[in-house]
């Protein structure tokens, strides 16, 4: 099976009617979905899936342990976006899909998973999450070391070595739908 690969805005597709046998969207629907509903929908053949995919950070582990320096690293890059900006968390995203009635209605599967790496790695990701990549260098000063310290606290809490590889809590949401016709 050959894939090509095409780059396109969401809201403008260069594909046929009806080509296209499904649609992929990683850590990214909440940005475009006002504009891009009904486009994905052209481009889909009948039945063919839309499937939407997030990485969620959690505070909770899957053994039901909280862990307070994750919590509030999660205030932290909640802090850092503008209250307009779209956000997964927000579920805001689902409103032009639920509205259109082009597609089926949304199925949500959730797997626990972790996220990590060493200290550098895990507060870089932490880094590039948009809401704090566009922020001042100064201000983004800030932000790194309050990362790393909730980072170092976020492995106390979890019995962990902050100099060795971090394993943290997370959830993979998978949401799939279908185009109606």
């Amino acid at each position: 099976m050959a894939v090509t690969a095409v780059r396109a805005a969401a809201e403008q597709l260069p594909f046929r009617t009806g080509s296209i046998d499904a649609v992929v969207a990683a850590q990214s629907f909440h940005w475009f979905a006002d504009a891009a509903v009904d486009e994905i929908h052209r481009v889909l053949a009948p039945g063919a899936p839309l499937a939407l995919y997030w990485n969620i950070r959690q505070a909770m582990t899957a053994r039901g342990q909280f862990v307070q320096a994750l919590a509030q690293l999660e205030d932290l890059i909640t802090d850092a976006y503008p209250h307009s900006t779209p956000r997964q968390q927000s579920g805001e995203w689902r409103v032009p899909l639920d509205a259109s009635r082009l597609f089926a209605p949304l199925r949500k599967t959730v797997i626990p998973s972790v996220w990590g790496g060493s200290l550098d790695t895990c507060t870089d990701g932490v880094m590039s999450v948009s809401g704090i990549a566009s922020r001042s260098e100064a201000d983004q000063a800030e932000i790194r070391r309050e990362v790393r310290r909730l980072l170092r606290l976020a492995a106390a809490e979890l019995g962990q070595d902050s100099s060795a590889t971090l394993r943290l809590p997370c959830e993979e949401q998978v949401w799939l739908t279908a185009a109606l016709r």
